[in-house]
């Protein structure tokens, strides 16, 4: 998936239990657009991986990077 796609699923699907159990707030609405873009930061070319290159270097060397089947 692309990042825009991971960012309005979460919020799709978050936004709505969140505002009902009232916590709904900047700093909840920053924590899911952050946790929605995680999967893909072991990918060079992807929208997270692009701007924090140091973490892609080091979630690389660690867990090494995933492969598509």
């Amino acid at each position: 998936m692309r990042y825009k796609t991971h960012l309005i699923t979460t919020f799709v699907l978050a936004t709505p239990s969140a505002n009902l159990t009232n916590n709904l707030n900047l700093l909840g609405v920053c924590g899911l657009a952050i946790g929605a873009l995680l999967p893909d930061i072991d990918k060079s070319n992807s929208f997270i991986g692009k701007r924090i290159t140091i973490i892609l270097n080091i979630v690389e060397i660690i867990f090494g990077h995933r492969e598509m089947e």
